[in-house]
């Protein structure tokens, strides 16, 4: 039973896309991906490549009812509600991941401007559990918003060193997300300042080489103009945003 649904679950899609290749990068807790698909994913934006890397921990139990079980192994099913013509891949060869590790996704896709518009996708996941052959689904909504490439400022990360984008979607109603590039894991300090000079926010977190998405929310700061500086230890880099 468990080895036909490991071979259902693989599924390669588009054979002849180049899919970037991800290494598993471990990471703290406790959300259980990097980014948190809970706060979606970053945007993408019409006719840009769209490229993430998606972080998995697997823990060693998993609670059910407020009673800890023990797992085997949990992997990837499907990831639907997508845009059309993304495509997603795991660095397993069958999707699947023993407990107590870590594994990657990469989701790629081009988005032309038809694809413009808001995706609720939803991610699921088959756990096993010690001594049970039925897996129990887990299923994990996220968000997914494709932007019109002519209303927002196009940034490209660069690889390789410390670079932080432009938010996205600037002015922001709600949340916002920014994406940044660290070449080695590093703690990352997040400040945003208001015209005065004042500091409004303030969070640290451990970031992980690669890619790193941070989830804003503007928790009722007025509207107006307001600078993010966000710092790896060694280098630091500002940039502005506005809140509506």
């Amino acid at each position: 039973m468990k080895k036909l649904l490991l071979f259902l679950s693989f599924t390669v899609f588009g054979l002849n896309v180049a899919f970037s290749q991800c290494t598993p990068v471990p990471f703290a807790g406790p959300q259980l991906t990097v980014p948190d698909t809970s706060q979606g994913l970053p945007p993408a934006v019409a006719t840009q490549a769209y490229d993430i890397t998606v972080h998995v921990s697997i823990p060693q139990t998993y609670t059910i009812n407020g009673i800890p079980i023990p797992i085997d192994s949990a992997g990837l099913i499907s990831i639907t509600g997508l845009p059309t013509g993304f495509n997603y891949i795991t660095n397993s060869s069958n999707n699947f991941w023993p407990a107590n590790s870590f594994g990657c996704i990469v989701i790629q896709g081009n988005p032309t401007m038809a694809d413009v518009g808001t995706y609720n996708c939803v991610v699921q996941i088959d756990g096993y559990v010690a001594n049970l052959t039925t897996p129990v689904p887990v299923n994990q909504k996220f968000k997914l918003h494709v932007l019109d490439s002519t209303h927002v400022a196009v940034e490209e990360i660069t690889k390789n060193e410390f670079s932080v984008t432009q938010n996205m979607p600037n002015p922001v109603e709600i949340n916002t997300s920014i994406t940044y590039y660290l070449p080695v894991p590093s703690q990352v300090n997040f400040e945003v300042f208001n015209m005065a000079g004042s500091r409004v926010f303030a969070q640290e977190e451990n970031g992980i080489k690669g890619y790193n998405v941070l989830i804003f929310n503007r928790s009722g700061l007025p509207a107006g103009v307001y600078f993010y500086k966000i710092s790896n230890g060694s280098s630091t880099i500002v940039k502005r945003m506005m809140i509506r």
